[in-house]
């Protein structure tokens, strides 16, 4: 993990402890696994345990309070049970 995937995943991570409507976060992905298959370009694959998830998929404000967000978007997956919300950071 380079220093600025590390910075931004303690950005997140401070994020939602200090957030009450978020009761848990997941890593998962390549950073999760524990044969080293991520690297300097992979990105981070997080599963947040939300309150209100359709808050989170309809406002954008929150990803700023983590990092500058460049863009986001937010795709229903084929179960249509839950959303899930794409973003790239500064």
């Amino acid at each position: 993990m380079t220093g600025q995937q590390e910075q931004l995943l303690a950005r997140v991570l401070h994020y939602c402890r200090n957030n009450p409507s978020i009761q848990a976060v997941v890593l998962l992905g390549s950073h999760a696994r524990m044969d080293g298959a991520a690297d300097a370009f992979s990105d981070f694959d997080l599963l947040l345990l939300v309150d209100d998830a359709s808050r989170f998929g309809r406002e954008t404000a929150w990803l700023d309070e983590i990092a500058p967000c460049w863009f986001s978007f937010v795709e229903t997956v084929p179960d249509a049970h839950h959303l899930e919300r794409r973003a790239v950071f500064e």
